[in-house]
C-alpha cells in the first residue's frame, strides 16, 4: 500500500450526522477542519442536496437535483474551524427534528494562483488534498481556466449560477468531449464545446462555448479534484450482473462513495459509513444526488465497504451498480491505514 501526504483524512474530509432543531444559531462541530465546501441533504423527506462553499458564499446554496439559480438565503451560515453555524431558525438544512447529513471538504488558499486565459474572480484550493473551488465569469471562447492543485485533475463539476443551467461534470474515464450531467440521471452526452475536447493537465482546466460552462457575462462556479494516494480516488469499473461482482481498489476504507453508471440511465448513488454499519451483504442505503427523495434500501445493490476499496455485490439486473458490461465513475474518499508521517518500527 503506497504511503499518502494525508494522515488523517478529517483534516480534509468529513461526514456529520445531525438532527435540525430550528435554533436561531445552530452550531455543528466536529469536523476536524474549517469547511470550506458543505453538502447537506435531509434523509427522511423531500429536500434538495444542497452545497455551500466559502467561495460563493454564506448566503448562496446551489441545488444538485436542480437547474436553478442560486438559492440566496437570509440565514447565512458561519464558518468556523471546526465547524459551521446554521444562523436564522428553521429552514433546509436545520428544520426541527428533521435527521440530515452533511458532507464537507476544506480548501484553503485564497491567493497566489495564475496562469490560464480565465483568471477567477474569487477561489480557494487545497494542495495537499487536491481540492479547488473557482468562481468566474464566462466570455463566451473557448478558455483555460488555473487550478493550482499541482497534478491533473480526475474530476471537475461546473454549475452556471447567473441562470438556469444543467451541472456538467467530468470524469477521467469517460474523455474529453463528453459530460454527465449532475442534476439528471441520462447517460453521458457527447458535445466538444463543453470541455473544448482537453484533458485537464497539471496546471489547467479546459472549457469551450457551451452555456453551463461559459457564456459571456455569466457567473459559474467548478469544484476540481486532483487524485491522493491513500485519501481520494476517481475512477472507473465495470460491472458483471453478478453477486461476485467487480472489486475495486481504492488503497484506503472508503468514507464516502459516489458512483455513477456512465453509458446508461442511472442515478448518482451516495453512500457513506456514518449512516450505517457497512457489513458483506448489508442492504444499504444510498441517497441520490440528482434527486429530492429520502435515502432509499434498494431490493438489491450492495456494497462491501473493505479496508483498501470496495466490492460490489448486486445482480437481477440492477444497472446502476453492477449491469453487465456496464462502465461506472466513482468518487471516493477515506482514510489509508498508513501516512508519510508514519515512523517504522525498529528492532530492539
Amino acid at each position: 500500500m503506497a504511503y499518502t501526504t494525508v494522515n488523517k483524512y478529517t483534516d480534509f474530509f468529513n461526514r456529520i450526522k445531525y438532527t435540525g432543531d430550528g435554533s436561531s444559531s445552530r452550531a455543528l462541530t466536529g469536523f476536524g477542519h474549517q469547511p470550506d465546501w458543505i453538502w447537506a441533504k435531509h434523509r427522511n423527506g423531500a429536500m434538495h442536496p444542497q452545497i455551500n462553499d466559502s467561495v460563493m458564499g454564506a448566503t448562496k446554496w446551489r441545488y444538485t437535483s436542480s437547474t436553478g439559480v442560486d438559492d440566496t438565503s437570509t440565514q447565512p451560515i458561519t464558518y468556523g474551524t471546526d465547524g459551521i453555524t446554521f444562523n436564522g431558525g428553521n429552514y433546509d438544512p436545520n428544520t426541527n427534528s428533521y435527521p440530515y447529513i452533511l458532507w464537507s471538504l476544506k480548501a484553503g488558499t485564497t491567493s497566489g494562483l495564475s496562469g490560464g486565459t480565465i483568471t477567477p474572480s474569487a477561489y480557494s484550493i487545497n494542495t495537499t488534498s487536491k481540492f479547488g473551488i473557482y468562481k468566474y465569469t464566462g466570455t463566451g471562447s473557448n478558455a483555460t481556466i488555473a487550478h493550482g492543485l499541482g497534478v491533473a485533475p480526475k474530476v471537475v463539476w461546473i454549475k452556471k449560477t447567473s441562470g438556469s443551467e444543467d451541472w456538467r461534470v467530468w470524469f477521467t474515464p469517460i474523455g474529453n468531449t463528453q459530460y454527465l450531467t449532475l442534476n439528471g440521471t441520462g447517460a453521458a452526452s457527447t458535445a466538444a464545446s463543453v470541455w473544448n475536447s482537453a484533458i485537464p493537465t497539471s496546471t489547467v482546466f479546459s472549457i469551450g462555448t457551451d452555456g453551463g460552462v461559459n457564456t459571456s457575462g455569466q457567473t459559474y462556479v467548478a469544484y476540481v479534484w486532483g487524485e491522493v494516494p491513500g485519501f481520494s480516488a476517481f475512477g472507473r469499473y465495470y460491472g458483471n450482473n453478478n453477486d461476485n461482482g467487480p472489486y475495486v481498489y481504492t488503497g484506503f476504507k472508503p468514507a464516502f462513495l459516489l458512483i455513477r453508471q456512465t453509458n446508461d440511465t442511472g442515478q448518482w448513488r451516495i453512500y457513506d459509513t456514518l449512516r450505517e454499519s457497512y457489513g458483506q451483504k448489508d442492504l444499504l442505503k444510498y441517497l441520490a444526488a440528482e434527486s429530492t427523495a429520502a435515502e432509499v434500501t434498494p431490493s438489491d445493490g450492495n456494497l462491501d465497504i473493505l479496508s483498501n476499496g470496495f466490492k460490489v455485490r448486486s445482480s437481477g439486473g440492477n444497472h446502476d451498480l453492477n449491469g453487465n458490461s456496464d462502465p461506472y465513475s466513482y468518487m471516493a474518499f477515506g482514510q489509508s491505514i498508513v501516512g508519510s508521517n508514519n515512523v517504522p518500527c525498529t528492532a530492539r
